[in-house]
């Protein structure tokens, strides 16, 4: 009896270590005696990353051009880079409407069909800034068309061209990052950057060890310099609990810089647009952040369009 118990007891043992390496890479090693003990090694986290665009705006002429080639034009020379990241995010030019009218080549107050809530999901973009000057060109009911229609193509969204709300923040995880997207319009004077401040800190409070990026739409339009506003206000968010902060509505890239350890881009460009009349409204940059066993590194990823195609320059 006494033998069987043993037999049990090295049989639930032996399970034990069993179950313990799983997930993980063994190594045998030799111990005094000649044999081999088994020593387990953490597999290492894979790197996970998000890819930050600026301005999307497929409406006015970028409709016509999809009209004639196809959906996927705009799309098409860029597609694997939208796709090789784990989430993308960017700036949502306007809204997704039902009640769609095509906008004419001249005006500024933008319509998108229904159907580019799936396209955007199609290339990845998981999760837009509503934050911004454009997205009430169709009124109330254009800007609840567009977050309803998001919501069905499952494409997540933050923030709100009026309104500053915890409500409108958007919570994600890539690996072990825990995440928290919140979009500002900074470009209307109604803008309450001390509520902005609050919501900031309030995250931050919740949960240190959110990692907080500040999607705002801001500054002066072709200036492909950041102005003292600018640069106040990434700061004070800084301050608030901000770790990243991005930016658009200039329509081409802005410089960037480094405040606390915190990394500021304040513009990042079109991404896709119908402006053809400078070379600066024709290049932006993607920025890709990697997460990594707790470590945040950025890459920037320059572009060039042509005729509202955006292309990596290699």
């Amino acid at each position: 009896m006494k033998y069987t118990v043993l037999f049990l007891f090295v049989l639930l043992f032996a399970a034990g270590i069993t179950l313990g390496f799983l997930g993980r890479n063994v190594v045998f090693v030799k111990n005094s005696a000649g044999g081999n003990f088994p020593i387990a090694i953490k597999t290492p986290e894979p790197e996970k990353t998000l890819l930050i665009l600026g301005d999307i705006m497929l409406g006015r002429h970028v409709e016509v051009l999809m009209d004639k080639n196809g959906e996927d034009y705009p799309f098409e020379k860029i597609s694997g880079l939208l796709k090789g990241a784990d989430l993308v995010f960017a700036n949502l030019e306007g809204p997704i409407v039902n009640d769609h009218q095509r906008t004419p080549e001249l005006s500024t107050f933008f319509s998108f069909k229904s159907s580019i809530a799936t396209l955007l999901k199609k290339y990845n973009i998981g999760v837009v800034s509503l934050a911004n000057n454009h997205l009430l060109d169709q009124g109330k009911i254009g800007l609840q068309d567009a977050k309803d229609l998001l919501a069905l193509a499952s494409v997540a969204y933050t923030g709100d061209p009026t309104t500053i709300d915890a409500d409108n923040i958007f919570y994600t995880k890539l690996g072990n990052a825990n995440l928290a997207l919140i979009g500002f319009n900074a470009t209307w004077p109604s803008f309450d950057k001390v509520k902005a401040f609050n919501l900031i800190k309030s995250v931050k409070t919740a949960s240190p060890d959110k990692f907080v990026i500040v999607y705002l739409h801001w500054g002066e339009e072709y200036q492909v310099k950041s102005n003292a506003a600018q640069k106040a206000l990434s700061h004070e968010m800084i301050d608030a609990g901000a770790d990243l902060i991005v930016g658009s509505h200039p329509h081409v890239v802005q410089d960037e810089e480094t405040y606390k350890d915190k990394r500021v881009f304040y513009s990042l460009g079109n991404f896709i647009f119908d402006q053809y009349f400078s070379k600066e409204v024709q290049t932006g940059r993607a920025i890709r952040v990697k997460f990594s066993g707790g470590s945040v590194s950025y890459e920037t990823i320059p572009y060039v369009s042509k005729l509202s195609q955006p292309q990596p320059v290699l």
